[in-house]
């Protein structure tokens, strides 16, 4: 089972559900989650791939992911992550040509998520554990324990994990 979330639409312990989460709705989230799916990776993201037109307008805030050459399926195991480099560095990945732009999808089993989290960022694992302990069942809703989960670092996952993990990998995709 394929659960697909956006940022309005975020769920709890789906612990053995496949997820995918995008920073928007998108028309091509069948197609990418196909490809996770089939590439039987752990943590997935989509890297958009540049173009020369793309090479006068270097964007700076965007994070960089270096392709390794092993292709599984159409995902390939991301060897370098690198959340927004300064623009001396973006030049030189945009230029070697082995690196695409993370697109801000992630695609990854729950389980997975909080295992690699747990390995590279324990203490926000740790903060929204006891804030899910401490929860408060209100009708139809869970409320969380607003002071435990405070005291989470307030990271995005590409500092929390990305950059850290070494079982990411990414699935390339051509969004002219």
């Amino acid at each position: 089972m394929l659960l697909y979330l956006s940022m309005s639409n975020i769920s709890f312990d789906y612990s053995n559900t496949d997820i995918l989460v995008t920073g928007g709705t998108s028309g091509i989230g069948k197609a990418i989650a196909e490809a996770y799916l089939a590439s039987g990776a752990n943590v997935t993201i989509t890297g958009t791939k540049s173009s020369k037109e793309d090479y006068q307008n270097i964007p700076k805030e965007l994070s960089y992911i270096k392709l390794n050459q092993e292709n599984i399926n159409g995902a390939y195991k991301v060897d370098k992550f690198i959340e927004k480099p300064d623009f001396k560095k973006a030049k030189k990945y945009f230029e070697h040509g082995n690196y695409l732009w993370n697109s801000g999808m992630f695609m990854f089993k729950a389980k997975v998520l909080i295992s690699e989290l747990t390995i590279h960022s324990a203490e926000i694992v740790n903060s929204v554990s006891k804030a899910i302990k401490n929860a408060v069942h209100d009708l139809d809703f869970i409320r969380l324990s607003k002071k435990d989960f405070e005291l989470s670092p307030s990271d995005s996952i590409d500092y929390a994990l990305m950059e850290k993990s070494k079982n990411v990998f990414v699935v390339p995709l051509d969004a002219k």
